[in-house]
């Protein structure tokens, strides 16, 4: 089994993504691993599929508003920090689709692991919505921990 350096936690703030940032810190302190944190600002883009949920849009206005949603996913970001202590962690905020840019992000690094939350659709649901966790599971180079929220 090859050593995991580096996990990757893709999040979208939800409670699915938060739920599985405490289980991506358990692991990255287990195995004593480096832990990325990325939120990806959706753009509008013909392929993306999995808009924001409506709290997260981007605004489509002034570049003064852009400015402020990206420091206010910094700071949500930032908040994540606190349970941490010592564990090497790095944020990193990317524009663009969302699954493309988590792979992307997965390949540059590299990354070892990526554990992220999933909302569990199903059904019609998954197939009107989409789903980037299913994109990310089988695009992805290295293994993927898709992590749903307790019943």
């Amino acid at each position: 089994m090859r050593a995991i350096k580096t996990i990757l936690h893709p999040t979208d703030f939800s409670p699915h993504s938060l739920y599985a940032f405490r289980i991506a810190v358990g692991l990255a302190r287990e195995e004593k691993a480096q832990l990325v944190v990325l939120h990806v600002t959706p753009i509008s883009h013909p392929d993306v599929r999995h808009p924001a949920p409506p709290e997260l849009e981007p605004p489509a206005a002034a570049e003064e508003e852009l400015k402020a949603y990206r420091r206010e996913m910094e700071v949500r970001l930032e908040r994540l920090r606190g349970p941490i202590g010592k564990l090497p962690v790095e944020h990193i905020i990317k524009e663009g689709p969302v699954g493309p840019t988590i792979l992307a992000v997965a390949d540059g690094l590299p990354a070892d692991l990526i554990v992220m939350g999933t909302h569990g659709r199903r059904g019609e649901a998954k197939w009107m919505l989409g789903s980037v966790a299913d994109d990310v599971l089988r695009k992805c180079k290295c293994p993927v921990l898709t992590v749903k929220l307790p019943a």
